[in-house]
Order: C-alpha cells, then structure tokens, then sequence
C-alpha cells in the first residue's frame, strides 16, 4: 500500500543564552489517506464470468468512482495489465461507500459485461460489473484499507 508521509520538524533555538538548536523528523502516514480501491478487467475467454490466472487483460477501460451521491470522486483507467487502482481515498466519514462504474463505451468494440457473481466464483475472481450498467454493487470501505478485488470480466457478443 502506498502512503502519504507526514513529516514533522521541530527545532528549538538558543534559550538563556544557549546557541543550540535541534531538528527532529518523524516520517509516518498520514492517517485515512492510505484507502485504496482497484481491481482487474479481463476478458472471459470461456464465457464462465470466473477470473483466472491465465486470463487476458484489458487495457484503457474507464473506470468512474462515485460517491454515494453520484458525485464523481475520480476517474481512472486499466493499464496495460488490465489493473486499475484509486489511491489515497480519504473518506470523510469511517467507514464510506462507493460505486465504481466501468465505461461500457471504452470497452473494445464487439464486447459486453461477462456474468456477474457467477456460481462457483469467489469476491476475488468475479465479474462485480452489472453486465447492463457496468457499475457494482455499493462497495464500503473503512480508512486505511485496500480493496482490489472489484473486477470486471468482459465477453465477445459474437457467441
């Protein structure tokens, strides 16, 4: 997980007459910074909606994290390996939900959402993109956590 640091300096300078001074730094997280969110869009080669090691990864899908509001937090994309991630959330209260919603119009052309929450799958290898929206279920997070298990498996619609 990566980490926002918060640094401190303190210095204290001559008293009574002393020319003294001394620094200290304390180098740490900042407390509810270090949220993080992200997951995998891979295409289901065997139309199971179960995400395998083998699986090829989409790179360039949109991905839009929202609030529960709809007030869009960030924006994103899947790198060359199909991950994306949303760093250094800051929920304003403890725990905070959230919706993540992956751009039905950025996947390739020719494809659609796999199943989601296919029988035989676990939280870690599903599908948790609605197949009509692209968007998952509400996803809760408490501070100073990391969830990268919301994935996205995708199909040829020429099946």
């Amino acid at each position: 997980m990566r980490s926002r640091l918060l640094l401190t300096a303190c210095a204290t300078v001559a008293a009574l007459g002393l020319s003294s001074a001394t620094a200290a730094m304390a180098v740490g997280p900042v407390p509810g910074t270090d949220t993080e969110l992200g997951g995998t869009v891979w295409y289901d080669v065997p139309h199971d909606g179960i995400l395998a090691p083998n699986s090829p990864h989409v790179p360039g899908v949109k991905i839009t994290l929202k609030d529960t509001s709809g007030n869009v937090v960030s924006t994103t994309r899947t790198g060359a390996d199909g991950k994306y991630l949303f760093t250094h959330l800051d929920p304003t209260s403890d725990p905070t939900s959230y919706y993540v919603t992956f751009d039905p119009s950025s996947l390739p052309s020719g494809t659609t959402f796999t199943t989601e929450y296919a029988p035989g799958s676990t939280h870690a290898n599903n599908s948790s993109a609605d197949p009509r929206t692209g968007t998952t279920a509400r996803i809760t997070l408490t501070r100073d956590t990391e969830d990268l298990t919301w994935n996205a498996g995708i199909v040829s619609m020429a099946r």
